[in-house]
């Protein structure tokens, strides 16, 4: 699964289930396929999946380039 961003909880049961998550910050489906194919999109987990809820920003995910 390719995500912009994604939960503890939501990223646990998926993980549970042993899918495979990854994020992807790029504008279009057609650049996420993309790095998907090559292999340069990152694997969420624990320490970058979001922690908690609410309307802050989630810019932390940036901090991955």
């Amino acid at each position: 699964m390719v995500v912009g961003g994604i939960g503890m909880g939501a990223l646990g049961k998926l993980k549970t289930s042993n899918i495979r998550v990854y994020y992807s910050e790029y504008p279009t489906v057609e650049e996420t396929v993309a790095a998907f194919r090559n292999g340069t999109l990152r694997e969420v987990t624990p320490a970058t999946a979001c922690a908690g809820h609410g309307n802050e920003p989630h810019g932390h995910v940036m901090e991955w380039r």
